[in-house]
């Protein structure tokens, strides 16, 4: 019986590697793990700026990075406070940023989250990989000490070398400045006068921003939309969520850019906090999980083991060890002893294949495709 569940667990645990491979963006050379980047300001002393980056023009220099595109000056401080919302994984979690407005001058500050910035849409060579052309976005953010009279930029995707920024999410107060609204436009050359409903102003919100990303083939760049999740239920699903969605104004037209970073917006009027800030690539996991990683996770690049012509496996070493190969959905297909490089006929029909070599307790994993 011992023997017997160390066996379920070696199926499992197998399994899980090839669930997890799946799950993975791959590109030929490279695999990387799905898109996950997290912050909760924990690790920041209280009252410190969050502004950390060495070289303002350097993002990769730190973790924050601030770009003032106007005079004055801004500052981003962590306090030692919590936002809720019900249902987030990140709900009561951390400290939060609050962002204050300039007292003599009006600024105009981007603040880029640098640490991990999105694969460069289209281009394999920046790291872009199938299956990683939408991002979701999801804060929480409370405006209720805001009493600006003028509309105000908060949050978009942004290039950093170009200033160029797209999905921008503003907001406006009632006359009475007890609530407020929100307009989402994709381009700032082409502003939305579309505003939602009026909110309670002083409440906490939730939002996810999605960013899709068509792109025309792996050299070209492409079409982008951006849709705006307002309070979603946390418990329900994308679809189930449609009623809160609403798509940037301007989505159907224009080609884009490389929208690496995440910025939010201090405009120079603006009283603000948020926090439980995180990217991932899909709804669900933004919003509930997991949360057991953080970054773009790099399974260390290896020198392909096989090359394929036809449906034939050639080694490119003389390799001595197993092979197995799965489908796409994890399932075992194949499993072959390899001796001295001798090739490996398969009938295989056309598709995209995973191949687990171990060989001497190391193991080696390679993305075919069989024409």
């Amino acid at each position: 019986m011992f023997s017997l569940r160390i066996r379920t667990q070696q199926i499992y645990n197998m399994r899980l590697i090839i669930c997890i491979i799946i799950m993975l963006s791959m590109s030929s050379a490279n695999i990387y793990a799905q898109f996950l980047l997290t912050e909760d300001f924990s690790e920041y002393a209280d009252g410190s700026s969050v502004q950390n980056a060495t070289e303002p023009a350097n993002p990769d220099a730190g973790e924050w990075v601030t770009v003032n595109e106007s005079s004055g000056s801004t500052d981003f401080i962590v306090v030692n406070e919590q936002l809720s919302y019900p249902g987030y994984i990140y709900s009561a979690k951390g400290k939060t940023l609050l962002f204050s407005p300039v007292a003599t001058d009006v600024g105009n500050a981007v603040l880029c989250l640098s640490r991990m910035h999105l694969p460069y849409p289209c281009q394999p060579e920046g790291g872009f990989i199938d299956g990683s052309n939408e991002f979701y976005t999801a804060f929480m953010l409370n405006i209720g000490e805001t009493n600006t009279s003028d509309s105000q930029e908060i949050f978009s995707y942004y290039q950093l070398s170009s200033g160029v920024r797209r999905g921008s999410l503003f907001y406006k107060l009632s006359s009475d400045k007890n609530s407020v609204a929100f307009s989402f436009q994709k381009k700032l050359e082409s502003p939305s006068s579309s505003w939602t409903k009026y909110y309670n102003k002083t409440q906490t919100f939730l939002f996810v921003i999605k960013y899709s990303h068509v792109c025309l083939n792996e050299k070209n760049l492409g079409h982008s939309e951006f849709q705006l999740f307002i309070n979603p239920d946390a418990d329900k699903t994308e679809e189930e969520n449609s009623s809160s969605m609403i798509n940037a104004y301007g989505n159907e037209t224009g080609y884009d850019t490389d929208l690496r970073y995440i910025n939010f917006r201090q405009s120079g009027k603006t009283t603000m906090k948020t926090a439980g800030i995180r990217v991932a690539n899909s709804f669900e996991k933004v919003l509930l999980g997991p949360d057991n990683m953080s970054g773009i996770v790099h399974i260390p690049k290896s020198e392909p083991n096989f090359y394929v012509d036809g449906k034939t496996l050639f080694p490119i070493n003389n390799l001595n060890g197993n092979l197995r190969i799965y489908d796409v959905s994890s399932c075992l297909l194949r499993a072959y002893e390899t001796h001295d490089g001798k090739p490996i006929k398969t009938d295989l029909e056309p598709g995209v294949y995973i191949l687990l070599y171990q060989e001497n307790g190391d193991e080696f994993i390679q993305k075919i495709l069989i024409r």
